[in-house]
């Protein structure tokens, strides 16, 4: 993002795509978080360098073929409004949106 001179960035992530038995869907959006954050904090721009690029999360409630779709919505919806919830400092990563595409 820094090289393209964006500032500013909202990031799509499907955490459950990458769950596991011993990794939560909110475990892996934590991880999505804490790698931008430690990004967005490592990245000091010198003389005549581009200012850091702040980046913000939309949590993709993915499509499901089979099964109570409504429940996979449901699940998707309640970790972005908890999370949104719960990270509310506007200088660190946090979840702005839901795609439900």
């Amino acid at each position: 993002f820094v090289a393209q001179n964006i500032v500013y960035a909202e990031v799509r992530c499907s955490p459950a795509n990458y769950a596991t038995p011993d990794r939560s869907p909110l475990q892996v959006l934590t991880e999505i978080r804490n790698a931008f954050n430690q990004a967005m904090a490592a990245y000091v721009p010198g003389p005549g360098q581009p200012t850091p690029c702040h980046i913000n999360l939309i949590v993709i409630g993915t499509r499901q073929t089979t099964g109570d779709f409504r429940a996979g919505i449901s699940r998707h919806l309640a970790l972005a409004i908890a999370a949104a919830e719960h990270w509310t400092d506007n200088f660190a990563c946090r979840v702005v949106g839901v795609d439900l595409a």
